[in-house]
């Protein structure tokens, strides 16, 4: 099968742990789960903090990988940030739907700029195209 696919992923710790039972996961639970995505054996572009960087070479060659360093900080430099949390903790919104309260997407103010930066990313990875690769998948 042809390499000619690099595979564009990102994972920072936006406090998921702390927020309702329905809706909390462990930031352990993410890595565990994302140390299966770092076995698959095609190029990849990983947006991630210093911390996820570290984990992220205990599972993946320099050969085929390349990390974009981002930090929290870069997550609320996101160019609609303020427009989302004025959203995010509108009632009128958030009181739509029963579940929504207590969702990642209300709860969370960096959930929907993380969610909204993946086009970014992808599109970052495909312009510096790392690898040579003609397709780019998330």
């Amino acid at each position: 099968m042809s390499k000619n696919l690099t595979l564009v992923t990102s994972l920072f710790d936006i406090g998921r742990d702390a927020i309702d039972a329905g809706f909390s996961r462990s930031f352990d639970h993410y890595l565990e789960c994302f140390a299966k995505l770092l076995k698959v054996d095609y190029p990849m572009v990983v947006f991630c903090d210093e911390k996820v960087e570290e984990f992220v070479w205990k599972h993946r060659s320099r050969e085929n990988t390349r990390i974009v360093r981002k930090t929290i900080d870069d997550l609320r430099s996101f160019p609609f940030y303020d427009k989302i949390q004025a959203i995010r903790t509108d009632p009128k919104w958030y009181g739509q739907s029963g579940w929504m309260p207590g969702s990642p997407q209300a709860t969370l103010d960096l959930y929907n700029p993380l969610i909204m930066s993946k086009q970014f990313f992808l599109n970052d990875a495909s312009i510096f195209n790392f690898f040579d690769t003609k397709y780019f998948a998330w």
